[in-house]
């Protein structure tokens, strides 16, 4: 797994990006209304065009975030078991304390190993801070390859993570508990966001994505069909030039 971790906007930020340049959209009110003051219509139409731009983009396909919080796992013994994202390859995967600020990798280990992480045969390997992997824990869970890398690259926490054949589900250890949130990057097509996941997409896919919501006001709520080509003739031209910069820099 890779050892970078991403930065970008949120999911958060990137709307609020796409609220400044939709000052009339994303204020108007009708049908149902998101506690924002927003219409379920116009959040809709930034998912729809986020998608559009993931299928015609690879790029966009890349460094998608997931985070898990305790809610989102079910206990086995020690470790918390969660499902991956659909037909995502994973990259990189980070335990992350929302009220310290501070983020420790997770390193994976064969399936097999998923009895070992729930059972406690593991729990003296990692201190409830998630400290310190011994050279015992190493020979138990058959990882001393990863453990090297680790201390080549001057790590000294980390986690564990079984993934199952099918890549449909996983074991973590420890389990995810308190202020802990477990944070997974992985490339493949995203469908949903959470506000504070990262996003592989910058500002300017904002301001296509923009005109995308734009051009379906324009046709759906003002019956303006002239209107609504013009805004997507600038969506495609703007999709256009963002894959011709993230093709010619060996994205695509």
């Amino acid at each position: 797994m890779a050892a970078d971790l991403p930065s970008g906007l949120t999911w958060l930020q990137f709307n609020a990006a796409v609220d400044s340049l939709c000052p009339l959209e994303s204020k108007r009110i009708f049908g149902n209304m998101n506690p924002d003051g927003t219409s379920v219509f116009y959040r809709n139409q930034i998912r729809q065009a986020v998608l559009d731009l993931a299928n015609f983009i690879p790029e966009f396909t890349r460094n998608n975030e997931t985070v898990y919080y305790n809610q989102d796992f079910v206990l086995d013994g020690a470790a918390s078991v969660g499902v991956l994202p659909p037909l995502g390859e994973i990259q990189s995967a980070w335990y992350y304390n929302v009220v310290d600020q501070v983020r420790y990798p997770v390193i994976q280990v064969p399936w097999e190993s998923r009895f070992q992480l729930a059972s406690n045969q593991a729990k003296n390997s990692l201190d409830s801070n998630y400290v310190s992997l011994t050279a015992a824990s190493v020979e138990a869970l058959a990882i001393a390859d990863a453990m090297n890398t680790l201390k080549n690259n001057g790590r000294q926490k980390a986690g564990y993570m079984a993934v199952s054949p099918k890549h449909d589900k996983f074991y973590l250890f420890p389990a995810i508990t308190g202020a802990w949130v477990f944070s997974l990057f992985w490339d493949g097509q995203k469908l949903d966001y959470r506000d504070a996941e990262l996003v592989p997409f910058e500002e300017e896919a904002a301001q296509a994505v923009a005109w995308w919501v734009q051009a379906q006001f324009a046709n759906y709520i003002e019956r303006d069909t002239q209107r609504a080509g013009s805004f997507m003739v600038q969506y495609n031209n703007k999709r256009s030039n963002i894959y011709t910069r993230t093709k010619s820099k060996g994205f695509v």
